[in-house]
């Protein structure tokens, strides 16, 4: 069921930054959350956004739930290199956050405002670091699509 999650957010790519839908590209991470999920609820009316995952020290709250795939949706938003970084450090450090015996799988979306990394360098990350195959990530470009030419 992971393949069809995956497969449907990297579809989004064109609902989110369609010009005929939204005046303007996603500006920042809220932006890129609101409008995936509105098309998520279509097809997972059991979606929650922010579900908890308590810690003995700190709750853990990521941005959206599948209940009834089991899987958390984290949402990340990057401009530049320094950004790729960061999120990098964000998402390893989550992996570890997230684990929790009511959800099985995690997605993390990275959207791009221009190309910056590969969605198989992002992947490769996760595996170096020792991060199992039930953490997926996927990329999307901000970048409006080239029309084709006839």
């Amino acid at each position: 069921m992971t393949k069809e999650i995956i497969d449907i957010l990297h579809a989004t790519q064109y609902a989110i930054t369609d010009r005929n839908c939204f005046p303007n590209l996603p500006a920042r991470e809220e932006d890129v959350r609101v409008r995936i999920d509105a098309v998520l609820r279509c097809v997972f009316p059991d979606l929650v956004s922010k579900p908890r995952i308590a810690k003995p020290i700190k709750n853990f709250e990521p941005d959206t739930g599948l209940l009834g795939y089991r899987t958390l949706i984290e949402y990340k938003y990057i401009e530049n290199e320094a950004d790729a970084k960061r999120v990098a450090d964000e998402v390893l450090a989550d992996t570890r956050g997230y684990s929790s015996p009511e959800w099985e799988r995690f997605v993390y979306v990275i959207y791009e405002t221009k190309r910056i990394k590969q969605e198989k360098q992002w992947i490769a990350l996760l595996r170096q670091s020792g991060v199992p195959d039930t953490t997926s990530i996927v990329v999307i470009s901000g970048e409006e699509p080239v029309a084709a030419v006839a």
